[in-house]
């Protein structure tokens, strides 16, 4: 490697891992400013209503309220 005027070989070492050094650091150091929060999930259409048929087959819910409450679900579904 040939150095530039005014410049030895370990500065110029310096130059060329200084840049990369500090945008790593900047990679690193915005990576913290990130939230991932993979525990709060919201339960699809299908799901809630697996579990209202899962409901009405255990006795927790009426005939009439499970119809209710699946057209409730279905009706909803695009909001």
């Amino acid at each position: 490697m040939r150095a530039l005027p005014g410049y030895g070989e370990e500065e110029m070492k310096y130059k060329k891992i200084l840049p990369r050094f500090l945008f790593l650091m900047l990679v690193l150091s915005s990576v913290g400013c990130v939230r991932v929060d993979a525990g709060s999930t919201i339960p699809t259409v299908g799901a809630r209503i697996f579990d209202l048929v899962e409901a009405h087959e255990n006795g927790l819910i009426s005939d009439e309220e499970f119809q209710s409450l699946r057209r409730a679900l279905i009706r909803n579904m695009g909001r």
